[in-house]
């Protein structure tokens, strides 16, 4: 019995699981337009989230954007030659 109960918990938990993943978010069925406008929505809030933090404790919020900046460093292509692309028939 218990392990009967304990194989329908985890079909459960596993079909679950399954529509999480399956089921398409939100801004998949949002036009550019709208995308754009969330966008600038989260950005302005960040901003003022940013503006705030300044003005409680201007040494953490200067730490943040050094950090921000770094990431955004990092996250950059390095200036040269691109890769060279192999052709289809070469190895």
């Amino acid at each position: 019995m218990a392990s009967l109960l304990l194989f329908i918990v985890f079909v459960v938990v596993l079909i679950a699981i399954v529509i999480g993943v399956a089921r398409s978010d939100r801004y998949s069925k949002m036009t550019e337009a709208e995308f754009e406008a969330e966008a600038e929505r989260s950005s302005l809030l960040g901003a003022a989230m940013l503006a705030t933090q300044k003005l409680i404790q201007p040494s953490r919020a200067q730490a943040m954007i050094e950090q921000k900046k770094r990431v955004e460093k990092d996250a950059t292509t390095a200036a040269g030659e691109p890769p060279e692309e192999k052709g289809p028939g070469t190895r």
